[in-house]
Order: C-alpha cells, then sequence, then structure tokens
C-alpha cells in the first residue's frame, strides 16, 4: 500500500497542530513544520509511531528550512497534501507598521507558500490526490480595523492560490484541489490572548467579552479546534473528490 504524505506548516500549535493530528489519524504520514516542533512531535507521538512523522523544523521562510524539505522530498518523492499556515500579524495601526515589518509579513504570508508550492510541484503530480489547503482569515471578508496586514496580505494570497489552480489544473489532469479556509472564532490559545487583550482595553471581563462576540454568531458559540481541524484534514484528505477553488469561511455564521 502506497503511503500519503501531508505537508504541515506551522504545526506546533492551534490549528495547525490539530490538523497534523487528524492527517495522522486518517493514516497519513506527516511533515511537521515549525520553528521549534519537538513538543508537538512528542505530543502526537503519544498516539501515533514514530515513522509516521517527519520533522522539520526552522522558518519556511529561510532557504536553508526550504532546501531541508525539498531534501526530505527527495527521499520519499511524492507529496499528496500541503497545509499552508503560519502565525496572525501583530495588531497594529497601519501607520505605525513600518517598511520592514511589511516585507517580513509579505515573505511569510505570501511570498513563501508561493515558492513552497513551486519547490513541490514536481512532487505532488507523483500523488493521486494532491491537495493544497490555506488558512487565511475571516477579516478577508470584514475589513478589521488595526489589521491592514491580515485585511489586504491574506486576500492576495487567496487570489494567487486561485491563480495558480487555473494554472496547473491541466497538467495535474483536473486532480488538484487547492481551498483556503477562513476561521472565525476559534478556541485556540491565539483567540484566548486576544480575548484577553481585547477585554482588558474595554475593561470588562474575559467572560462577557466571549459573550459579546457569540452574540454575532448564529449558532451562539466559538469553536472548538477539532471541529476546523477535522474540516480542513477532510479537504486536505483523499475523501474530497470535489471541493475546489473555494474560499470557506469556518465561522458559524459569524453577522458582519
Amino acid at each position: 500500500m502506497l503511503k500519503n504524505f501531508a505537508l504541515i506548516l506551522g504545526g506546533s500549535k492551534g490549528i495547525g497542530f490539530e490538523v497534523a493530528n487528524q492527517m495522522l489519524a486518517k493514516n497519513y504520514h506527516i511533515i511537521l513544520n515549525s520553528r521549534n516542533p519537538l513538543k508537538a512531535y512528542n505530543e502526537l507521538r503519544k498516539n501515533y509511531p514514530e515513522d509516521k512523522i517527519i520533522l522539520l523544523p526552522g522558518d519556511i521562510t529561510e532557504d536553508s528550512t526550504l532546501k531541508n524539505l525539498v531534501d526530505i522530498l527527495e527521499n520519499i518523492n511524492k507529496l499528496d497534501s500541503i497545509l499552508i499556515n503560519y502565525g496572525g500579524p501583530n495588531i497594529k495601526p497601519f501607520n505605525e507598521i513600518t517598511h520592514n515589518e511589511w516585507l517580513s509579513y509579505f515573505k511569510t504570508m505570501f511570498l513563501a507558500p508561493i515558492e513552497i508550492i513551486k519547490n513541490t510541484i514536481n512532487y505532488l503530480k507523483n500523488s493521486e490526490y494532491p491537495r493544497i489547503v490555506a488558512i487565511t482569515s475571516f477579516t478577508t471578508k470584514k475589513i478589521t480595523k488595526n489589521m491592514i496586514v491580515s485585511n489586504s496580505l491574506r486576500l492576495a494570497l487567496v487570489n494567487a492560490l486561485k491563480t495558480i489552480n487555473l494554472e496547473l489544473s491541466e497538467s495535474f489532469n483536473g486532480k488538484l484541489l487547492i481551498n483556503a479556509v477562513a476561521p472565525g472564532y476559534i478556541n485556540t490559545e491565539r483567540l484566548q490572548d486576544y480575548i484577553l487583550k481585547q477585554s482588558k482595553i474595554l475593561n470588562i471581563s474575559p467572560n462577557d467579552y466571549i459573550k459579546e462576540i457569540e452574540k454575532n454568531i448564529l449558532i451562539k458559540r466559538i469553536a472548538d479546534v477539532k471541529e476546523i481541524g477535522k474540516f480542513i484534514a477532510f479537504l486536505l484528505s483523499y475523501e474530497n473528490t470535489y471541493i475546489n477553488n473555494q474560499h470557506i469561511f469556518f465561522d458559524g455564521g459569524i453577522v458582519y
């Protein structure tokens, strides 16, 4: 039986970690990337054998990390799935973001994902079920104050992925499926930090701030990370046979 391999970027915590967990549950081998993946690796090893997880430590924007990825792919000679995932930018007014910060965000949030796809195309072509999913944000629909980086670069990546899909479809004989998923409020460490900061600014309790968030969600609750992890893993796997070229909002029906 042929092995299936999924590259999980930003897989050390939050949504990325949960997707890694769900892909392992589907019997995929994973290439686990983050700057410090050892803690996540040890956690995953509690339920899955060592040979199912290949570590790719380092910043994927660095040439050395990209080279290490290519070396791994040369050895296994295929890649089935890519999760494009990276930490969100700092929340700042646009006039406080420096030129160098813009360049860094552009490299991380836009250029690096495109370079990864360029460097993995030939290995994806060796898969029967090549799949790519990028995690974006609901800020691509709702323009949010002090989040100009996320508002702009995430949407630019979505349109770049749709263009890549259009240009590569024929050479993949229609097998390549590329999608983006925009999470709403997902119960992760990042969201908990955000809630604490915002509740302090508004001088209310974190629980009261959560209630304010939930008022604008039609199903009246924040999502558990396992819910979105399972959904993204479905899109990344052979189980997804037709969903393609979509930007899907996983937000419980936020009223914008």
